[in-house]
């Protein structure tokens, strides 16, 4: 990677750098209109053309030609991590926002990122994303819902988000960056099918690496971490175009990565304690629970945290049959499993755990999550069966 330096850090420089890699820009005006539309006012846009072979750098002059807070780099061709570097070393602002070239940013988003730093000094800033355009626009007029917990909680309340695998819904303090001289690694171009794999098998695309490290290296890697999280859509993700720079990556390795966390979770290990694992389990999650309002009302994204406690739930009731230690007293009158549940009833979102639970039945709860756990066959089944034993109609 070539030798790079950071900007000193000045009194008039802007509040806010936002980097942008550009190669194959279909939809580059509507992020740049997205960013001269914000309703803080204090940014710069640094505009890098990856040589783009289409007419994205006109793109990138034109805006700069016109707005003087936009500024165009032009450079030779090098992959997503290469032209974000070059925006980073140009960069002067305190913090840093690195939207994708096809994407947008909602009105207020640079204004409700820096009131989350202002108000959580130290978190770690990140807000929802969307990718259906109409549910973006009709959330211009919401005000900002924020919540600031340790990273601990946040993991279990985004469960299966896949919340660090991207850049693009997050703020940076750039401080933190040169201090730690974070770069991206322009060893990973997916686009030319080179990836971080870890030893355990996971994937890394330049996006989840940069964020990954950021969270090791300049923050604290730990549990306590604060993330400052808004269910706010201020961000809008459009995968449409597969060619552009940053596009190779994000649906592979999400997929490949939540089956891999499920391959992990499903080694029919018990934990140390299992009656403790149950019961911290639906602790944690009757705790939860109370702060599903962070995800401004969507269903689809809430829904990860209600399912996902069912099935740990069996998991946990599998663990203390095969450990043979007796199950947590209480457990069937615990408020988080009442809660679970009725989430579930409320709204007919199935899980084949649902009916066992409810029930009250520990054997086929624990029968069903083995075979769940060991791609069994007789699994699909069990799972139709107490599905259409609920009527057929709820979603799945």
């Amino acid at each position: 990677m070539p030798n790079r330096s950071w900007q000193p850090f000045a009194e008039d420089a802007p509040a806010v750098s936002v980097v942008v890699a550009v190669y194959k820009g279909e939809w580059l005006n509507r992020l740049c209109r997205s960013v001269a539309a914000q309703t803080m006012p204090d940014w710069e846009c640094i505009l890098v053309d990856d040589e783009s072979p289409d007419d994205s750098g006109k793109v990138c002059d034109e805006w700069a030609a016109k707005d003087p807070r936009f500024k165009a780099i032009h450079k030779k061709n090098g992959g997503a991590s290469s032209a974000r570097n070059a925006g980073l070393a140009a960069a002067r602002g305190r913090w840093v926002v690195i939207p994708d070239c096809d994407d947008e940013l909602a009105p207020h988003t640079l204004e409700y990122g820096l009131e989350m730093a202002g108000q959580y000094p130290g978190a770690f800033v990140i807000w929802e994303y969307t990718g259906d355009h109409a549910a973006f626009e009709a959330g211009f007029d919401k005000p900002l819902a924020a919540v600031c917990l340790p990273r601990g909680q946040i993991d279990r309340l985004m469960i299966r988000r896949n919340l660090y695998f991207t850049a693009w819904n997050k703020l940076f303090d750039r401080r933190l960056l040169a201090q730690r001289d974070l770069w991206f690694d322009e060893t990973i171009r997916p686009d030319k099918d080179q990836y971080r794999i870890d030893p355990d098998g996971q994937w890394y695309g330049e996006d989840r690496d940069y964020v990954d490290r950021y969270m090791r290296l300049a923050l604290d890697p730990s549990p306590a971490q604060a993330i400052a999280y808004t269910g706010n859509d201020l961000y809008y993700y459009d995968c449409t175009n597969t060619d552009a720079i940053t596009r190779h990556i994000e649906v592979r390795v999400a997929g490949e990565n939540a089956a891999m966390a499920d391959e992990a979770n499903e080694q029919l290990i018990p934990p140390p304690d299992p009656a403790a694992y149950c019961r911290t389990l639906l602790d944690d999650y009757a705790r939860d629970a109370k702060l599903d309002w962070i995800y401004g009302g969507d269903e689809h994204k809430t829904a990860g945290l209600h399912l996902s406690v069912l099935r740990s739930l069996a998991y946990g009731i599998w663990a203390c049959r095969a450990a043979g230690v007796a199950l947590p007293a209480g457990l069937w009158a615990h408020p988080g499993l009442a809660g679970a549940l009725a989430w579930c009833k409320q709204r007919r979102r199935y899980s084949p755990y649902y009916l066992p639970l409810r029930w009250h039945c520990p054997a086929l709860a624990a029968r069903l999550y083995y075979r769940d756990a060991t791609h069994s066959r007789a699994f699909g089944r069990w799972d139709w069966g107490l599905y259409y034993l609920l009527g057929g109609n709820w979603k799945r």
